[in-house]
């Protein structure tokens, strides 16, 4: 899952090379909470440059890099997916104030950008999120898992032959669930 609720992109993979960084992103974040996007082993370090670092290291070798962090709410060591990861910030010397960088290595260390990355969400035409559990779908909007419809057919039927991946427990518990009142 993409570590934040909101995915708006500042500065991309090409502007992160021309300026000598090497691949990354930079996403809006101003001091505001950010998830675990997987499982894996945790790692907190500092750096003058990027400030409060997370590296996740996921089960298939991939790391997953979070720069410029205020606050920490993981201890080194393992880590889920869903896990609230801390708070965002603006630490190091290389910022041009708060956000979340996010910067990924295959397990041969090749950069990635985070914009191709396969964060395993499903997402609509328009870049909606969405996920089933326990037979519902429901999209993220706004921080909040909005409950869509109960019928797999009716989710299709709406929205164009898409797929919901199932989501675990603590990937659906991630946000607050919010129903749509009918008057």
């Amino acid at each position: 899952m993409f570590p934040l609720a909101e995915r708006i992109l500042i500065r991309g993979c090409q502007a992160h090379i021309k300026a000598g960084l090497g691949c990354g992103g930079d996403y809006r974040a101003v001091y505001t909470g950010f998830k675990i996007p997987f499982d894996g082993v945790a790692f907190k370090f500092k750096e003058s440059g990027g400030g409060n670092w997370l590296r996740i290291t996921r089960p298939n070798g991939d790391r997953i890099e979070l720069a410029h962090l205020s606050e920490y709410h993981v201890s080194n060591g393992k880590v889920a997916e869903g896990q609230n990861g801390g708070i965002t910030g603006n630490t190091g010397t290389i910022t041009t104030g708060p956000h979340l960088h996010i910067q990924i290595f295959d397990k041969k260390g090749k950069r990635l950008d985070p914009e191709k990355y396969d964060w395993g969400d499903s997402k609509l035409n328009d870049g909606t999120m969405f996920r089933t559990y326990q037979k519902t779908i429901y999209l993220l909007v706004a921080g909040y898992w909005l409950a869509v419809a109960t019928s797999y057919e009716q989710f299709l039927a709406d929205f164009g032959g898409v797929t919901a991946p199932e989501m675990t427990e603590q990937q659906f518990k991630a946000y607050p669930v919010t129903r749509p009142t009918i008057k």
